[in-house]
């Protein structure tokens, strides 16, 4: 079964908010996208803090030495929300740790490649920056193998897609719809227990709480 779109995403939840006894007056097509992409980020919260490999992402990139600068900067195909590995995949199988020190981008101001060891000249320090990625800048054009916990994506037009597993996709409706009915003061019990007893079932231990998560 394919995922749902959001403008598909959309409707459920306006039809599942309207089907309860005490629907709010009205459900804007602001709000609820609103309710979705605020559903969708407090799972994704959850579904990482209870297994991080449900939005573990690999990626290959080749970062470019440049001498005008202390470190290089790119953004990855995902947003980036944390850093859990890298190291240069260029480097022999015999040498004994390929991998890229992580760091802050304050510490890399100080550690640029260029004018440092050869160990970071080969294996440049790696940083959060902004939605991606720094580097202490390299010796020479590098391929670094980085594997990172994506953030995910806001929905924004009406054919984008969750970036939650689709089997999620129940329990961000009725979150969504949760969200949507506590905000109205209508009753959201319904909504509520049906979030938790989907969450129990999916074997995801998310909080059927009814505030604006962060």
């Amino acid at each position: 079964m394919a995922k749902f779109t959001f403008e598909e995403l959309r409707g459920i939840l306006y039809e599942m908010v309207f089907d309860n006894e005490g629907h709010p007056a009205a459900l804007s097509f602001v709000m609820s996208k609103h309710y979705l992409n605020l559903a969708q980020q407090h799972l994704a919260n959850q579904i990482t803090s209870q297994d991080e490999h449900n939005l573990l992402t690999e990626e290959t990139v080749t970062i470019q030495n440049s001498a005008s600068n202390l470190y290089v900067t790119m953004d990855l195909s995902n947003r980036v929300q944390r850093i859990v590995e890298a190291y240069n995949s260029e480097l022999a199988a015999a040498d004994d740790d390929p991998t890229l020190k992580i760091v802050d981008v304050t510490t890399a101001k100080h550690e640029h490649g260029v004018y440092g060891s050869s160990g970071l000249k080969s294996k440049p320090p790696i940083f959060l920056f902004n939605q991606g990625v720094g580097f202490v800048q390299p010796a020479h054009e590098t391929k670094v193998k980085i594997f990172y916990i994506r953030g995910v994506k806001k929905m924004i037009l009406s054919s984008d897609l969750s970036d939650l597993p689709e089997e999620y996709e129940p329990q961000l409706l009725s979150f969504a719809a949760l969200l949507a009915l506590n905000a109205e003061n209508s009753d959201a019990s319904q909504a509520q227990a049906t979030f938790v007893q989907m969450a129990q079932a999916g074997g995801a231990s998310i909080s059927g709480r009814t505030d604006t998560p962060e």
